[in-house]
């Protein structure tokens, strides 16, 4: 189980680095639906959340959004469940 949480730690982080060479920077209204988001599940917004949602999400090529690595990181180590941090930074 902790091999598979390090290889997909790993991808997120492989993906991070090359996905933003191409893309470009998202609004700034999304870290306000990042930390709504977090609010709305049940969490205290303070500043640990706050910093992470500034972490703004990744766009893939497609349009579609990835969360970034700094945002899920830190929203994890504030507490918040993987799928829970997950859905927070990619409305970040």
């Amino acid at each position: 189980m902790r091999l598979r949480r390090a290889v997909t730690a790993l991808s997120v982080v492989a993906a991070a680095g090359v996905v933003p060479l191409v893309m470009a920077a998202p609004a700034s209204a999304t870290t306000a639906e990042c930390r709504s988001y977090v609010a709305w599940i049940g969490y205290n917004v303070g500043p640990k959340v706050t910093a992470a949602c500034e972490h703004h999400h990744i766009t893939t090529p497609l349009g579609g959004r990835v969360a970034n690595p700094a945002c899920y990181v830190a929203l994890v180590n504030a507490g918040l469940k993987a799928d829970e941090a997950d859905s927070a930074c990619r409305r970040a």
